[in-house]
């Protein structure tokens, strides 16, 4: 489910983070958008075995990790003036793509615990590798999966975020970044994020072989 849909879905939101404008209603706006994604997810990738958790405690899944996208994000963004001093052009993009990042990465291991917390409670189904046999239920392996994910969700987010910053400031460094905002610099711009989910799929992927 989540490398059939990776890029087409990712690229939008990565882009709303870091191309609109930097205000609060925004950053609030991308965060919702982004955690309603990694619920669907979160809830479409539990294991079956261990049942399904009521419309409430989901509801409380989301609203837990959604709300510490948004606080981390708005925090981040009041802090940045103070933080970039007056500073602009490349450092200030790179600032962008980091409180896209912390946000982003704080709140997936939060939905991810939230969201298929049910599993460590109930066990998922484990197998003998062998014969296919089905051993039952087991909690430490549903509490080991789950730690795997969350991890893996921290890391791939760090080429998703950190290479379009790199190529941005490449692009500026050398003059080939226009300044105002048109086709040629919307398509540069979605480039990097492209690269920098091509690059955090196999990555990802590569963990946990």
């Amino acid at each position: 489910m989540r490398t059939s849909s990776f890029i087409p879905i990712s690229i939008p939101i990565v882009a709303g983070m870091v191309l609109c404008p930097p205000t609060q209603a925004f950053t609030i706006f991308w965060q919702i958008m982004n955690q309603s994604y990694m619920a669907g997810l979160n809830i479409g990738n539990a294991n079956e075995a261990s049942g399904s958790q009521g419309n409430g405690q989901l509801m409380k899944a989301y609203c837990m990790a959604t709300g510490t996208a948004i606080s981390v994000a708005c925090s981040l963004r009041l802090m940045t003036p103070y933080l970039l001093k007056g500073r602009t052009g490349g450092i200030a993009a790179f600032m962008n793509y980091f409180i896209g990042y912390s946000a982003v990465a704080s709140s997936s291991a939060i939905n991810v615990y939230a969201m298929r917390k049910n599993e460590i409670e109930t066990g998922v189904s484990v197998k003998d590798e062998a014969t296919g046999e089905d051993l039952g239920l087991s909690s430490e392996a549903a509490k080991q999966g789950i730690d795997k994910t969350i991890i893996a969700r921290v890391i791939h987010n760090i080429p998703a975020f950190l290479v379009p910053a790199i190529w941005n400031l490449f692009l500026q460094r050398n003059g080939l970044m226009p300044k105002r905002m048109g086709p040629t610099r919307l398509t540069l711009e979605l480039m990097g994020m492209a690269m920098g989910l091509y690059i955090a799929m196999p990555l990802n992927c590569a963990l946990y072989p």
